[in-house]
């Protein structure tokens, strides 16, 4: 039965540690799922693009803001398994990472570099509502669940604004507790939505926050710089050999 071709981005760092939590942290069961499931994906003739975070460079968010992420825990043995996974992906799929850049921004960066794509990004992580621009853009948030999609019309629903970017201002205002970004005290999405209700553009919200929230205006510009995702040129991206290579540099 025909189908339209799909292109698949995957946020592999949300990817490979739920895997292999999933999995009761067994190495082997955990990476051959994953493979099992990526190999689906290609035997239906779509694409698979699998993004990384910024391995070795650090991150220029915590450049910006040194609190970013700092409350998350480090679990050695997971990091030590996302290194390795890393590892045998790209020895066997089209991965990319961008120095300095979180997968979140090579995701961004291939979904503005593929305009006429039908797009599924495979990550839990709501941080990608905002690119939900259209139709041919969805999440997958389960991996073993390809077909179960959330789009514009679930986020609309589940957020009342106006366009999916504004999201990034919703999450400016209240703030992101998994990413240590502080927000408004005692504002939540509902009140964050209706804040910006009606505003067509970034200088209207940055308005509107000025007027209403004037002590926070500095928090909520840095916490935006911290959760737009940015498109990166394509030539700065390392994949292949030269992608092998840190990763190995960097494992411990």
């Amino acid at each position: 039965m025909w189908r339209v071709k799909l292109l698949y981005l995957v946020d592999a760092g949300n990817v490979i540690k739920k895997m292999y939590y999933s999995k009761s942290r067994n190495w082997d069961n955990a990476l051959n799922s994953l493979i099992e499931r990526f190999d689906k994906i290609e035997s239906f003739g779509d694409k698979l693009i699998i993004c990384f975070d910024s391995i070795g460079y650090g991150t220029f968010r915590k450049e910006v803001n040194s609190n970013y992420k700092a409350t998350r825990t480090t679990d050695s043995d997971a990091n030590a398994f996302t290194r390795y996974a890393e590892l045998r992906l790209n020895e066997k799929y089209t991965c990319y990472m961008g120095p300095k850049y979180e997968a979140d921004d090579v995701v961004c960066t291939f979904c503005h570099l593929y305009p006429d794509e039908n797009i599924r990004i495979i990550s839990a992580d709501k941080d990608f509502y905002s690119l939900l621009e259209s139709f041919r853009v969805e999440i997958v948030k389960h991996i073993w669940k390809l077909n179960d999609t959330y789009n514009v019309l679930d986020l609309l629903k589940e957020f009342p604004i106006d366009k999916p970017s504004h999201f990034n201002n919703v999450k400016a205002i209240m703030g992101d507790g998994s990413d240590n970004i502080e927000g408004i005290k005692g504002v939540g999405p509902k009140t964050a939505c209706r804040l910006i209700e009606n505003c067509t553009c970034q200088k209207e919200i940055d308005d509107k926050v000025l007027a209403t929230y004037p002590d926070f205006y500095d928090q909520y510009k840095k916490n935006y710089e911290m959760v737009y995702k940015v498109d990166i040129d394509k030539s700065n991206l390392i994949t292949g050999d030269e992608l092998s290579t840190i990763i190995v540099e960097n494992t411990k």
